[in-house]
């Protein structure tokens, strides 16, 4: 017992020394995660079984007042290793409590855990979200604390009813979902409802900006070249548009953002997304809408209003019971899209796919981490049964798969990233969906080309799809597939219905002119 609490020690004292390296930037972040993997076990049963134990070693270790942060980067890497929601709890109550922290490092850190949960749903626990909740209250309110001087409310009867701004963390190109939202929304304000329509995005999605260090941190994408325009096009219409630099969430942009709001005195806000802090400090001016883009949930927000895809339940209502925000908060909604058109036409033989054979698709940017065993297992039943799987987007750990299940690449097909996802849609016949959180555009894109769609009831894809393609589980999955191959009109039903759906959720107009008028109506809206 003594010589593995001296090995364990050793192991500690040496990877805070690599983490010191990194501090001091000898080491980038990359080398740092690969030294740490050297010092563990390779094997998740030993992370799991000494998890605890190697946490509270480590954090009676350290007693450098220097490396006050640096237990975050030893329990974040336990906790993702051995696969441990306990320990990413125990991160948020340090962080709750640590004066050692900035607000910016701990919105660094809510940043991480929020995505990290997002694509690791075992991770996205009740516990976690809540102390998640606390730790955004704490962080918004030292943001606020800042800013009160800005905070002056305008009265509708002062503002510009012919001006709306949206707020969104990250503006890529039309492949990105949000992106394509954005532009959705911003061409019904401005063409619909004749608003002018300001874009700023507040380029604080995985910002880099005073991180702390993190095992296996991840990073977003910034388009440089936005940073030097003031417009941006999208089908033939301007938008007038600003870039934040990757500093945010810096006090003292956010501060001329809100000078800005001040100045412009617009109609309202729009928020696209959550938890994002300059949105929330402008809705202290101007009345302010968030619809998050995890559309199926509620947004982390302290705007005056927020539209959710899915019925209200008893969860919200609590939710919004504590931070004191009225039921006219929550306005329910059906989340709509706008899909990127489709410019070529492809056959099975310019994707590789054989000829003859029904074939599923699997559509999502993130498949890596949104396919697992169990989906797998769903995948060779299906092609026991004669009926393959196309997977369409990033899927890093196919050939992992494919070399633990010898028969897997037998009826499937890893397309990669796909450009024009509607020409694939094309050359299959059935849209099947992992367990995920995300990915509520790609059954729209397969229902658009008559795909009927199968998926559980979780997540944004389920909200998109609504209750007609749900299905029980995996075993219900595959039975509906069956279904759809052997009986012709049971498919063509099922087609007709899928084109149905999709019409409905791209009807934007309809749906975000109603929600704009449901809140510019409330008695609230000052």
């Amino acid at each position: 017992m003594l010589k593995e609490h001296t090995e364990t020690m050793t192991k500690i004292t040496d990877i805070t020394h690599k983490i010191k390296e990194y501090s001091e930037g000898r080491i980038n972040a990359q080398e740092l995660d690969r030294e740490f993997l050297s010092y563990m076990e390779n094997s998740a049963e030993y992370r799991r079984e000494n998890s605890s134990t190697l946490g509270e070693a480590f954090e009676n270790g350290i007693s450098d007042r220097d490396l006050n942060r640096y237990p975050y980067y030893y329990m974040s890497a336990i906790s993702k290793l051995a696969d441990d929601p306990s320990i990413m709890e125990d991160i948020v109550r340090m962080c709750l409590d640590d004066d050692n922290l900035t607000k910016e490092n701990k919105y660094y850190i809510y940043c991480q855990i929020i995505t990290f949960k997002f694509v690791n749903k075992e991770f996205d626990t009740s516990e976690i979200k809540e102390l998640l909740d606390d730790l955004y209250e704490d962080i918004f309110n030292d943001y606020l604390k800042e800013n009160m001087d800005l905070c002056v409310p305008i009265d509708k009867s002062q503002r510009n009813d012919d001006l709306v701004i949206i707020l969104i963390a990250q503006v890529l190109g039309l492949e990105h979902g949000p992106t394509k939202t954005l532009f959705d929304r911003a061409s019904v304000l401005q063409e619909k409802m004749d608003k002018k329509v300001f874009i700023i995005n507040t380029a604080d999605v995985l910002t880099p900006n005073n991180s702390v260090p993190w095992f296996g941190a991840m990073g977003a994408n910034y388009v440089e070249k936005y940073s030097d325009i003031d417009a941006l096009e999208y089908n033939g219409v301007d938008f007038s548009f600003f870039q934040c630099p990757r500093t945010m969430p810096d006090t003292g942009i956010i501060r001329i953002i809100m000078q800005i709001v001040q100045e412009e005195k617009p109609w309202c806000i729009v928020s696209l997304g959550t938890a994002n802090i300059t949105a929330d400090l402008c809705s202290r001016i101007v009345p302010t809408l968030t619809i998050n883009l995890g559309f199926s949930d509620l947004a982390e927000t302290r705007c005056q209003y927020q539209a959710v895809g899915r019925d209200i339940c008893e969860a919200d209502r609590q939710w919004m019971s504590k931070h004191s925000l009225p039921e006219s908060h929550y306005i329910e909604s059906l989340f709509t899209f706008s899909l990127k058109p489709q410019t070529l036409h492809l056959t099975r033989k310019d994707l590789g796919i054989q000829e003859e054979v029904p074939v599923c698709i699997v559509i999502g940017g993130r498949l890596f981490a949104e396919v697992d065993d169990e989906f797998v297992r769903l995948v060779l039943r299906l092609g026991e049964a004669g009926i393959h799987v196309a997977f369409a987007g990033y899927f890093g750990t196919y050939d992992d798969f494919a070399s633990r299940y010898p028969k897997f690449s037998d009826t499937t097909y890893n397309l990669g990233f796909v450009e024009d996802i509607l020409a694939v849609c094309e050359c299959c016949d059935i849209y099947i969906n992992p367990k995920r959180a995300g990915g509520g555009t790609s059954i729209v894109e397969a229902m658009f080309k008559g795909l009927p769609a199968l998926t559980l009831n979780y997540g944004d894809v389920a909200r998109s799809a609504g209750p007609e393609f749900y299905v029980t589980d995996y075993d219900d999955m595959y039975n509906h597939a069956i279904k759809l191959i052997q009986d012709s009109d049971y498919y063509q039903e099922m087609s007709d219905r899928s084109k149905a759906r999709a019409a409905l959720v791209m009807d934007s107009e309809t749906e975000f002119v109603r929600i704009m008028n449901k809140m510019w109506s409330d008695k609230g809206f000052f």
